[in-house]
């Protein structure tokens, strides 16, 4: 799968990506773009640790900075529902076959 830049990356749009680092100050995760977008932890909150290791796979995350000089990436992360909910029970079926792409790719 062809990288993107990072000037091609928008604030609208979501994104998902494979955990490649935990390090002191959040995750590291490749969107495929040029470079591996940090999450901070302070983003992650509610999110359970076990669900956010190297290999693992996080979704609706959204740009929250570009410094494009420095190559740097900064994401969000978004969760779905109300209140403390983690997970909007709609699109069910559309969901399951996303994680059940995720579970077919191979391990490095």
């Amino acid at each position: 799968k062809e990288r993107v830049q990072l000037s091609e990356l928008t604030r609208a749009t979501y994104y998902e990506g494979q955990i490649i680092k935990v390090i002191r100050s959040g995750i590291l995760v490749d969107v495929q773009a040029m470079t591996p977008g940090l999450v901070r932890w302070k983003s992650l909150r509610g999110v359970p640790r076990k669900l956010l290791k190297k290999g693992g796979f996080l979704a609706n995350l959204r740009v929250q900075k570009v410094d494009e000089d420095a190559q740097k990436l900064c994401l969000t992360f978004h969760g779905l529902g109300f209140g403390h909910d983690t997970v909007e029970e709609c699109n069910y079926e559309a969901i399951k076959c996303r994680v059940l792409s995720w579970a077919a790719t191979p391990a490095e």
